[in-house]
């Protein structure tokens, strides 16, 4: 993390697609050492929002702000560092988990738990095993985590792995805003964001 985080926000911010707005606007703070749990149906938009905070997607409508300022999408990772955990977790299947580790972090694979696992191709790995890999690349020195349904696919074991990891990220001062319709560190929740679908007037 950043000797002092920014202040980071959104206001009036739509989930936007190719132009279309997909839910109601959202006007929010994410202050240092909160959890954000972002809620809304299957299909509502909760991937296109977290895409907009990354700023990988330009919202066509409302602002991300930081430090009290408008910024622009290209200026989110240069003023921020940030974990994005997206459903593309864009890992290569004839690599190694450990040569992936290395690839999309930049750390070497000592930084890793050292497993026969990561030692096979990524492509004989279960979505369970291959979710377990991106949540050790989650950088405990990011300012932001931000993480769509980082749940999925997880067992018992590996949730609670999750849970511990997230909370303690808050404790350091980390924020952290999940998209998830699953039930997730429910007692670390700072707040909830539930996205609507947007509606036009006539």
């Amino acid at each position: 993390m950043t000797q002092k985080t920014p202040l980071f926000g959104c206001q009036a911010l739509h989930a936007c697609r190719d132009e279309v707005l997909l839910t109601t606007a959202v006007t929010a703070d994410f202050p240092s050492a909160s959890y954000t749990q972002l809620r809304g149906r299957n299909g509502s938009g909760k991937s296109t929002f977290l895409r907009h905070l990354a700023g990988l997607l330009p919202p066509s409508s409302g602002h991300i702000i930081i430090d009290g300022k408008m910024a622009k999408p290209a200026e989110i990772p240069q003023q921020l560092s940030i974990s994005y955990l997206g459903h593309d977790d864009a890992m290569h299947g004839d690599l190694t988990g450990y040569e992936n580790f290395e690839l999309l972090t930049g750390q070497s694979r000592i930084s890793l738990v050292q497993s026969d696992l990561y030692d096979r191709p990524l492509s004989t790995y279960s979505a369970g095993q291959r979710q377990k890999l991106t949540l050790h690349m989650l950088d405990d020195a990011h300012d932001i985590w931000l993480l769509d349904e980082p749940s999925a696919s997880l067992d018992e074991a590996n949730l609670t792995y999750l849970e511990e990891r997230i909370a303690g990220y808050l404790a350091c001062g980390g924020i952290v805003i999940a998209a998830t319709h699953l039930p997730l560190a429910q007692s670390l929740i700072t707040q909830t964001i539930t996205l609507e679908p947007y509606e036009a007037r006539p």
